[in-house]
């Protein structure tokens, strides 16, 4: 018989403290490293949250551990948080990126339950959120930062943010060889007699 993975919610107690501390870990994550890498100076004149991605680190995280709900919640309550702990985002980037954020973890978590291959379901879920985006600045274009289309504009910041994209698939390749994804059944043992 397979071991199965703990539900999203259990009465056992054990069960239940050790999803309050991944939770807890997270949002400390959720504020400790976007604040951090706030603190790194420019690279060329783009800020280094444009190129490391600090923000998408705890969606990626909860998908992978947690599941789909709290993916959403992590991206969506990251760039409020952020704000408040760090001051950054500042003003009208925080729509963009919350919806951006959202939607990565959304499909982050919907993707990882169905590619067995690391890496290939946050490049997919980081289009898929751009995509996203490009549609609401369309449909929104005051949301974008003046002098910029929306297609300049996501243009700009997916090109900026090539070693983040990086970082992100090594961390969820990391998380992918370390730990099952919460819905995936491990491979049952086979017994050889």
């Amino acid at each position: 018989m397979s071991p199965k993975v703990a539900p999203w919610f259990s009465l056992d107690p054990h069960v239940a403290r050790r999803r309050s501390r991944e939770r807890l870990v997270l949002a400390l994550v959720a504020a400790a490293w976007p604040a951090f890498v706030g603190l790194v100076p420019p690279l060329a004149g783009t800020p280094a949250g444009w190129v490391f991605l600090p923000m998408f680190v705890a969606p990626l995280v909860a998908a992978r551990l947690l599941g789909p709900g709290w993916a959403v919640a992590y991206g969506a309550a990251g760039p409020g948080f952020n704000c408040a702990t760090a001051a950054l985002p500042v003003g009208m980037l925080m729509p963009l990126l919350t919806l951006e954020l959202a939607i990565f973890g959304a499909a982050a978590a919907w993707l990882d339950r169905r590619m067995d291959k690391p890496v290939v379901p946050v490049l997919f879920a980081l289009a898929l959120a751009k995509l996203g985006v490009l549609g609401t600045a369309y449909l929104l274009p005051d949301l974008v930062p003046l002098g910029q289309t929306p297609f300049g504009f996501v243009t700009a910041t997916t090109a900026a943010a090539w070693p983040g994209m990086i970082l992100l698939g090594l961390l969820h390749a990391a998380l992918a060889a370390g730990r099952q994804a919460p819905g995936k059944a491990a491979p049952s043992p086979t017994l050889v007699a």
